[in-house]
């Protein structure tokens, strides 16, 4: 990396899968901020709560709680802002980052959920 750059990854609306997976290994700890759509969680709550197939729980277009989380632990970004959350997480939202940060082992500080006006120091 070249002085004085800061590195902003957006997952967008990104699956997690392998192949996924292998291309986001490659930028492990190069990362400053990773603006991460959770997003929807219907596909896992419906794998975890029905016994459907282990694949069905991957969203096609979100990488969910699980995906975030293995994003996470694929690059270790140096910041996490949580974003485009999905209706069933509006009343735990605040404090998802938190919970995110404990499972990663990351310092609170270090994971934010966004919402309207969420800034972050590129500093």
């Amino acid at each position: 990396m070249m002085k004085g750059k800061k590195y902003v990854l957006f997952t967008s609306d990104t699956s997690w899968n392998l192949r996924v997976e292998e291309q986001y290994r490659k930028l492990l700890g190069k990362i400053d901020v990773a603006v991460v759509h959770l997003s929807s969680l219907g596909n896992e709550l419906n794998w975890l709560f029905t016994g459907a197939r282990t694949e069905d729980y991957v969203h096609p277009q979100h990488l969910g709680l699980i995906g975030t989380i293995r994003f996470i632990d694929t690059t270790r970004p140096k910041t996490i802002v949580l974003g485009e959350k999905c209706a069933e997480l509006n009343e735990v939202w605040p404090s998802l980052a938190s919970v995110i940060a404990e499972a990663c082992e990351l310092p609170p500080e270090s994971v934010v959920a966004a919402d309207i006006g969420t800034t972050v120091s590129l500093a």
